[in-house]
C-alpha cells in the first residue's frame, strides 16, 4: 500500500490545473524520542488547512518520506520548498539544496524556489520574544529579573547554528521583555548547565530545535531535570508553538 505523504490532496487531481504552487516543508528528520516527527507533521497539516498552497507535503533528509519521495508526491510543478531549520548549516546550506536538484532534475518542467530557512526569518525574533514574556508572566516570575535563553545544538565543526543562534538572541534583546537574553548549546560551550551556574534570577528557555525528537524533548527533559532549579522554565520548542504556522503562511504569500 502506498503511503500518501500529503497533508492537502485536492480532489480529482484538481491540483494540476490549480496556478498555486505546492509547498514542500524540509526538515532534517528526528532521531529518537517518544514523538519523533510529530510536530513538522502537526505543523504541515495547519499549513494544510490555511490553503496557502494547492498542496502542502514534508520531506525529510534522513527518515521519511525523503525529500525525493516528496517532491514525486507533488502534483504541480511549481513549488516552493520552506527549509524548516534553524540556521543555514551544512544540511539546509549544502544537502538540502544537492537533493532537490538531483531529484527536481528527473521531473520535466519542475520549477523549485528555496525560501530561507525558518531561523532567518526576522519575525522569529519577536514570536518567541513575547511568547517568552507571556509564559513568565504566568509562572509568576518577574520578567525585569528573567533571563531568557535560546537553546541550540550547535557545532564544533560548523559556526551556522552559533552565528543564528547569537544573532536571534541580539534582536529579542532590542524589545527589552526581559532582563537579558543569552545562548546554550547542545554541542559547544557554553551549555545549558555552565549558563545556569552564571546567571542568577529565574530562567526562561526556548528550544530552538524542529522537533520533539532525541534532542528537543529527551535532551531538554534531562537537561532540565539535572539543574533541579526550580525557577527555570521551559517554554517548549520553536516548532511546537502555534503562532509559528502565522509567520511561515506570511513567508510562503511574499514568496
Amino acid at each position: 500500500m502506498e503511503q500518501d505523504y500529503l497533508l492537502r490532496r485536492d480532489e480529482s487531481l484538481t491540483a494540476r490545473n490549480d496556478r498555486r504552487p505546492g509547498l514542500l516543508i524540509a526538515a532534517h528528520g528526528e532521531r529518537g524520542g517518544a514523538r519523533r516527527d510529530e510536530s513538522i507533521i502537526r505543523l504541515v497539516e495547519k499549513l494544510a488547512a490555511c490553503n496557502v498552497a494547492c498542496q502542502v507535503g514534508y520531506g525529510l533528509i534522513k527518515g521519511e518520506p525523503s525529500i525525493g519521495v516528496a517532491l514525486n508526491s507533488l502534483l504541480t510543478c511549481k513549488i516552493i520548498v520552506y527549509p524548516m531549520f534553524l540556521a543555514d548549516g551544512y544540511f539546509a546550506h549544502t544537502v538540502l539544496p544537492q537533493l532537490l536538484k538531483e531529484y527536481g532534475s528527473k521531473r520535466e518542467g519542475m520549477s523549485i524556489r528555496v525560501l530561507p530557512s525558518l531561523g532567518l526569518d526576522p519575525a522569529l525574533a519577536e514570536l518567541v520574544t513575547v511568547k517568552a514574556a507571556f509564559a513568565i508572566q504566568a509562572s509568576g516570575f518577574s520578567r525585569e529579573k528573567t533571563t531568557l535563553v535560546f537553546l541550540a545544538h550547535g557545532s564544533k565543526k560548523n559556526a551556522a547554528s552559533r552565528i543564528a543562534t547569537e544573532d536571534l538572541a541580539n534582536r529579542a534583546r532590542h524589545y527589552g521583555l526581559v532582563h537579558d537574553v543569552r545562548v546554550a548549546f547542545l554541542d559547544e560551550s557554553p551549555s545549558l548547565i555552565e549558563l545556569a551556574s552564571e546567571v542568577t534570577g529565574p530562567i526562561v528557555v526556548v528550544g530552538l530545535f524542529a522537533g520533539n525528537g532525541l534532542h528537543g524533548a529527551d535532551d531538554m527533559s534531562r537537561l532540565i531535570s539535572t539543574l533541579r532549579r526550580d525557577d527555570i522554565l521551559f517554554v517548549g520548542n520553536v516548532t511546537a508553538f502555534p503562532e509559528l504556522v502565522d509567520l511561515m503562511v506570511a513567508a510562503v504569500k511574499r514568496a
